[in-house]
């Protein structure tokens, strides 16, 4: 009985409230409709843009107050603060002249508007006079605004929401933002990254263009397309938002104790006055000084009469052709480290510039693709890469047999005159198809890791494929390929293990015995459920 009793209650309370919203609802709209004038666009203010002398409005819940300093604006407690000019100008030629798109009189309770807790309040400044414009709540319906002026307590307007938008922004949307340093990823030379999640060296070879990871002689080959890659993400980096243009505790932002650095050195072209440089090339030069002697007679010579000149037209291409002669272009080498900081709330990190002092955030997608990298990603994962222009011979050991296949070279001079190279190979001795071994050789060369070993690795199968390279110096690189799992190959070459897909290495098999005159068939099982990467 009591339940059924407060079930009742309730259901009595809950329509009184929804009568009473709902109530209050036409009351309101009601009031609008009976007060409202006939006049739908309304000019209530209007001033001249640049008459306004300050405006004052509420950012990030705190007072600021914008005033002109000549033509310029400026943060009235902080005049080294970066304004951007188009910002508040933009603002100021909003606010210089508002329209009522609907005028409500005769209203009683302002608070029903929402000027109990107003979103801004604006003040207008000028030689003359003050304005103050209280913005309250949003008609939901229209989108627009109400909006009083001054001290007025009866009468409200509607106004456009593009009237608030100006003082609806962040304090540094009201900054002028410095773009991130232009890096071409042509230009780069050298990559460091020193972070939590990785540290690496990449660096390009100036005379081959081939990156190498570490800094050293000893350093090995990385793999071009991922270094590519990694300069390219880099040349795109670009500040995603501005946070402070003067920051004087970097821990506030995790930059005190970075946590990743990323440094690059690059290359900039950059143009030079010649006509600097000939200058001081004459400094350096006698020059022929003539005078008259004491005793010479002077003679006044009249001067003669100045013509107008003639006025000569440059086109826009001439002139630049006539900047390029006086100017040359030099590469000069430059430098810049990033830091980066903590991670903010929307997934982004806080970052600042060499030792420049203002810090802005960039998006962690931009930055994982750099930071959180090591040597592992960036290995060259070609396994033995050998052109066949620089083969002497080969030999291959598989099955408890071994073959060997010699490159020979001769020249000859064609009827024009050049010199001609011609190639020839020889399978233990005897004569060879160029197609039949450049077929198996392409295989063998062509042939890439899925991922590299870091841990050392012991072979422990008895019928490797062992294949020995010599170049024409006399070096040789040797490989053995062992099976490693249902799904790799274990390809070993030097101090270096690569997994190959399984069936990459039986193709290569394959192709050999075909080479020499075998059936075809590989010690390699014929799995159903390889599952090569």
């Amino acid at each position: 009985m009591k339940k059924s009793v407060k079930l009742i209650s309730s259901v009595i309370i809950l329509a009184i409230l929804c009568g009473t919203y709902a109530g209050l609802k036409v009351y309101v709209n009601k009031i609008e409709e009976e007060s409202e004038t006939e006049d739908t666009t309304d000019n209530i203010f209007s001033v001249s843009s640049e008459d306004i002398k300050s405006l004052t409005f509420y950012v990030d819940e705190n007072e600021v107050t914008f005033e002109k300093d000549g033509d310029n604006w400026i943060k009235s407690d902080d005049k080294e603060f970066p304004v951007e000019q188009n910002v508040l100008n933009d603002a100021a030629n909003i606010i210089c002249s508002v329209y009522s798109q609907r005028t409500i009189e005769n209203v009683d309770d302002l608070s029903q508007y929402g000027f109990d807790d107003p979103i801004n309040t604006v003040t207008v400044q000028t030689a003359d006079e003050t304005n103050i414009f209280q913005f309250g709540m949003e008609n939901t319906t229209t989108g627009q605004y109400y909006m009083r002026m001054n001290d007025e307590e009866t009468v409200v307007y509607l106004v456009d929401s593009s009237v608030t938008e100006p003082f609806m922004k962040t304090l540094y949307d009201f900054a002028k933002s410095d773009s991130f340093p232009d890096i071409s990823s042509e230009s780069i030379r050298k990559v460091q990254v020193n972070g939590e999640n990785g540290s690496y060296i990449l660096r390009k070879e100036a005379d081959s263009g081939f990156w190498y990871i570490g800094e050293n002689d000893e350093s090995e080959k990385a793999d071009s397309a991922k270094s590519n890659s990694l300069t390219s993400y880099l040349s795109s980096l670009e500040y995603e938002s501005f946070v402070n243009y003067d920051c004087d505790d970097l821990s506030e932002y995790g930059l005190d104790k970075p946590y990743a650095d990323i440094i690059v050195d690059y290359t900039e072209e950059q143009s030079i006055s010649k006509s600097a440089n000939e200058e001081n090339a004459s400094d350096d030069g006698d020059s022929e000084i003539t005078s008259l002697e004491e005793n010479e007679e002077l003679t006044e010579i009249p001067e003669p009469e100045e013509e107008e000149p003639e006025e000569e037209i440059i086109d826009d291409e001439e002139s630049s052709e006539k900047q390029d002669e006086q100017s040359e272009t030099i590469t000069v080498e430059k430098q810049i480290v990033i830091h980066i900081g903590d991670e903010t709330p929307d997934e982004s990190r806080y970052v600042s510039v060499n030792d420049n002092t203002a810090v802005y955030t960039v998006s962690n997608e931009s930055l994982s693709n750099i930071i959180d990298m090591d040597e592992l990603n960036f290995w060259d994962l070609t396994v033995c890469y050998l052109s066949v222009n620089q083969l002497s011979s080969i030999k291959v050991s598989y099955n408890g047999t071994e073959n060997t296949v010699d490159v020979s070279r001769e020249t000859s001079e064609t009827e024009d005159g050049e010199e001609k190279e011609s190639i020839s190979y020889k399978l233990d001795g005897s004569s060879l198809e160029s197609t039949e071994f450049t077929s198996f050789y392409n295989k063998l060369i062509n042939m890439t890791g899925v991922r590299r070993l870091k841990e050392e690795y012991v072979p422990n199968s008895n019928d490797s494929f062992k294949v020995v390279l010599k170049d024409i110096n006399g070096n040789t690189v040797n490989v053995q390929l062992d099976e490693y799992d249902v799904n790799y190959y274990a390809a070993s070459v030097e101090n270096k293990t690569y997994l190959v897909n399984k069936m990459t290495v039986k193709d290569l098999i394959s192709s050999y015995e075909s080479l020499i005159g075998g059936d075809a068939k590989t010690q390699i099982k014929d799995e159903t459920d390889i599952n090569g990467e």
